[in-house]
């Protein structure tokens, strides 16, 4: 919002949680709670146009491209809701997404070992490449967050004690 103007519309046909603009300042996209489920719709607020996705949100990642189409993670695909178009699949594996402003760097966890990928926007397609094969060996286990500039980490650590209770009774 370049200005002080504030506009407010009450939407009495909606019961759901705004998730993300789309397109334009006009439509974003919700996830309807009026039944079970958790589908995903659009609404258009300048034509009151409610339309489905035909999509669930189940556990996915949810994030737009550079050209402000939906893109959706869940277990082992990642896919263009707008252009129902699947960009990666690792069969076999669960992943989560980093997406950044040149593509979606992508973990994967198979066979008990970390994986780490990225689909250029750009270029579109997968992109193999030997120094985040080398990277993820150090850090997937670790990695939280990923831009075309910085890796977030965390570190986990776990202390447990081991205590005995011995319960008598006296009689």
């Amino acid at each position: 919002m370049l200005d002080n103007n504030v506009n407010i519309k009450w939407l009495d046909n909606l019961l759901g949680i705004p998730l993300i603009a789309l397109e334009n300042e006009d439509t974003f996209m919700y996830v309807d709670k009026s039944a079970q489920g958790d589908w995903l719709y659009t609404y258009n607020l300048s034509k009151s146009l409610k339309q489905p996705l035909y999509e669930q949100l189940i556990t996915r990642q949810l994030f737009k491209n550079e050209q402000q189409q939906l893109i959706a993670a869940s277990n082992n695909t990642i896919e263009n809701i707008s252009t129902k178009t699947k960009l990666v699949t690792v069969s076999g594996a669960k992943l989560r997404v980093f997406p950044s402003k040149d593509g979606i760097y992508y973990r994967s966890f198979r066979n008990n070992k970390y994986q780490l990928g990225f689909y250029g926007y750009k270029r579109e397609g997968l992109k193999p490449q030997q120094e985040l094969a080398t990277l993820c060996v150090q850090i997937c286990d670790q990695l939280q967050a990923v831009t075309d500039n910085y890796y977030v980490l965390s570190k986990k650590v776990s202390l447990a004690n081991i205590l005995s209770l011995e319960i008598s009774r006296e009689e």
